[in-house]
C-alpha cells in the first residue's frame, strides 16, 4: 500500500501482506518469542512495507506484556497423562517419562506460563476432566495405543511426546526408536563384536523398531542379524521376570556359538540381567559387551562396570514440546509436524 494512502495499514492488511492470520500479527508484535523466525521475518517484512504503525492502545498493551502479571487462562499449558497409570507411577517407576514432564515444565516455567498436570485413565475421563483443560495447549504423554479423543472435544493444540512418531493426535515430539537400535549395532561393531543378543520385550511398538533398527545396521555391518531368546524378560507390565532373564542369557551365551554383544532395549532389565550374568561367571564389559537404552540412572547407579548407554534424550524431548506448542500455537493452520531427537551413545568409563 503506497506510504501517502490515506488510508492508515490495519493489522489485517499486516496479516494479508504476511499471508498469516491476524493472531499471528498479534503475536510478533506481543510475544515475538513465540514466533517461528521464518514467520516472524515475514510478519516484520510486511510490516515495514506498509508502514504499519500500531495503536497507541496496542502500544500500551505492549509495554505492558513486558512486565509481570498474573497468567491468563489461554497462556496456561497442560500436561495430560492419558491411560491406566499415572503421576505417581510414573515417578516410582519409569524415571523416563518423569525427565520428559520434567524438560516440559522447566521449559513452561522460564517461558512463565502455568503448567497443569492432569490424568485419565479411558474416554470416560476425559470426559470428567475437560474442563479443567488450558486453552493454551496440551502436552500429550500417552501409549500408541491410546484412544482417541471423541469427536465432538473442542481440541487446543496438542504435542504429544515419547513412544513412536505419531501425529493422530496433533503434532509430535519424540525420538528415534530405530536409531537406538543403529547406535547399539554400531557400538558393538566398534567393540568388535561378531555375534549379538538382543534381549527385549515382545517384538511390537518400540521394541520391535529398536530391534529392527539393531538388525538392519548389523547386516550393513556385515554381521549376522542378532540373536533373540524365545522367553519373554518380563514377568508383568514393567516387571523384569529374573528368571527368564537368567535363562534367556544362559540361551544367548550357550557353547559353541556364545554371544559376545548384548543389545538391552531397556535400561528397566539391565539390573536383573547384570545378576544373571554374575551367576553364571560372566563379567560384563569384559566378557560380554553391554550396550542399554533410555539413560534412566536409577536403574543404571549400582550396575559395575557400568554399561555402555544410549541416551534418548527425554528432558530434551519436554523442552521442545513446549517450544513446538508455541509454533503450533502461532501456526494453526500448518500441516501437523513431527520433531525427531537423535539418541546419542554415552561411552561406559574404561576400567
Amino acid at each position: 500500500m503506497p506510504q501517502n494512502s490515506r488510508k492508515k495499514p490495519t493489522i489485517r492488511d499486516v496479516a494479508r501482506e504476511a499471508d498469516v492470520s491476524i493472531g499471528t500479527v498479534s503475536n510478533a508484535l506481543n510475544r515475538p518469542e513465540s514466533i517461528h523466525p521464518d514467520t516472524l521475518a515475514r510478519v516484520r517484512k510486511a510490516i515495514a512495507h506498509l508502514d504499519f504503525q500500531p495503536s497507541p492502545g496496542a502500544r500500551s498493551r505492549r509495554r505492558k506484556s513486558l512486565l509481570p502479571q498474573k497468567s491468563q487462562g489461554d497462556e496456561a499449558i497442560g500436561i495430560l497423562l492419558l491411560g491406566e497409570r499415572g503421576l505417581t507411577w510414573i515417578m516410582r517407576e519409569a524415571p523416563i517419562y518423569a525427565y520428559a514432564l520434567h524438560g516440559a515444565e522447566q521449559e513452561a516455567t522460564q517461558q512463565g506460563r502455568p503448567c497443569n498436570v492432569l490424568h485419565a485413565q479411558d474416554v470416560a475421563g476425559l470426559r470428567a476432566i475437560w474442563h479443567n483443560i488450558p486453552r493454551g495447549g496440551l502436552i500429550l504423554l500417552a501409549g500408541d495405543q491410546a484412544p482417541g479423543f471423541p469427536s465432538d472435544f473442542s481440541l487446543p493444540p496438542i504435542v504429544k511426546i515419547m513412544g513412536l512418531s505419531n501425529t493422530r493426535w496433533g503434532d509430535c515430539c519424540t525420538y528415534s526408536s530405530y536409531g537406538t537400535g543403529r547406535t547399539a549395532a554400531e557400538y558393538l561393531h566398534g567393540e568388535g563384536c561378531q555375534r549379538v543378543g538382543c534381549l527385549s520385550g515382545e517384538q511390537r511398538g518400540v521394541s520391535a523398531v529398536r530391534s529392527q533398527g539393531l538388525d538392519d545396521t548389523l547386516a550393513a555391518l556385515g554381521i549376522p542379524v542378532s540373536v533373540k531368546p524365545d522367553r519373554d524378560p518380563f514377568a508383568g507390565w514393567h516387571q523384569p521376570d529374573d528368571e527368564a532373564i537368567l535363562a534367556d542369557l544362559k540361551s544367548l551365551l550357550k557353547k559353541p556359538k556364545p554371544i559376545d554383544g548384548l543389545f538391552i532395549t531397556a535400561d528397566l532389565l539391565a539390573p536383573a540381567c547384570y545378576r544373571a550374568l554374575k551367576k553364571l561367571g560372566i563379567k560384563p564389559g569384559v566378557d560380554v559387551a553391554i550396550v542399554t537404552c533410555n539413560n534412566e540412572r536409577p536403574y543404571l547407579a549400582d550396575l559395575n562396570p557400568q554399561p555402555a548407554v544410549i541416551d534418548i534424550h527425554a528432558e530434551l524431548i519436554g523442552s521442545e514440546a513446549v517450544k513446538l506448542l508455541d509454533w503450533r500455537r502461532s501456526q494453526p493452520d500448518e500441516p501437523r509436524r513431527t520433531l525427531m531427537i537423535e539418541p546419542t551413545l554415552i561411552a561406559p568409563t574404561p576400567h
